[in-house]
């Protein structure tokens, strides 16, 4: 598999939601060893968080760990103060924290289970962009949004609404806070496993887009690493995703 170029991020700090499993802990893990410091977000992972702060102090890379929920709006507060206290501009935000719960728009007993998605999925990289952008030092803005957040699954509405706005929130972003800070999106399609499902799930699935065949974490750490040595490109989504998003019937 092609790797992007490694960049030299010494002296720079990214913080990175959710960056304790799953796609954002390839990013971390990424950004590290071409030698940016990290802040490790993470909600309830405490132990891989905690495994992936030593892995990366044993690579000679500076991580740090912050906890915070940020489906409420302490949380982001949270988050926000130790942005102000953490004693370095945080130059690299990665938005990658994303909560998905199954509910419907046609159960009453549902539609309060959607705030906690919108918050977390949407309004949190929101408020974070706009907090750190109130500083000197932020420089780039990364949103991990989904190849069909358009999609709009039954079950999972408040999950793709909440993705469908934080692709508006980029574009939007994009325009306020340019010239200084690139605002842009990746939108990963098949690269891992939904919770409860398998790789013979992915597998399938990934048969099913125009390439044929599932992509990887390191597909997605490629297009921020591109987009991060950027100094020209803005409001724009990078598709991971084997070109799914081009099939106007989705893939699930």
């Amino acid at each position: 598999m092609y790797i992007c170029t490694s960049l030299d991020l010494k002296g720079r700090t990214a913080l990175i939601t959710g960056a304790s499993r799953r796609i954002g802990r390839a990013i971390a893990t990424r950004m590290a060893k071409d030698g940016a410091d990290i802040i490790l977000h993470y909600m309830s992972s405490a132990d891989e968080a905690a495994s992936l702060r030593e892995d990366l102090n044993k690579r000679g890379a500076r991580a740090t760990l912050l906890k915070a929920d940020l489906s409420t709006p302490e949380g982001i507060d949270q988050v926000l103060s130790f942005s102000k206290s953490y004693g370095r501009d945080i130059d690299v935000l990665i938005n990658n924290a994303s909560v998905f719960k199954k509910a419907t728009l046609w159960k009453e007993e549902d539609i309060p289970s959607m705030a906690p998605v919108l918050q977390a999925n949407a309004l949190a990289p929101y408020l974070l962009t706009v907090g750190l952008a109130e500083g000197a030092g932020l420089k780039r803005v990364i949103n991990i949004t989904d190849a069909l957040a358009w999609l709009q699954r039954r079950k999972g509405y408040a999950y793709s609404l909440s993705k469908d706005l934080l692709t508006h929130i980029t574009y939007a972003l994009a325009l306020d806070l340019a010239p200084g800070v690139t605002v842009n999106a990746v939108a990963p399609g098949p690269i891992l496993p939904p919770e409860g499902k398998d790789y013979k799930y992915l597998d399938r699935v990934g048969g099913t887009v125009p390439l044929k065949v599932r992509g990887g974490p390191a597909d997605v750490v490629n297009a921020i690493m591109f987009l991060l040595a950027s100094d020209y490109i803005t409001g724009q989504v990078i598709y991971v995703d084997g070109g799914a998003h081009l099939l106007k019937e989705g893939i699930i």
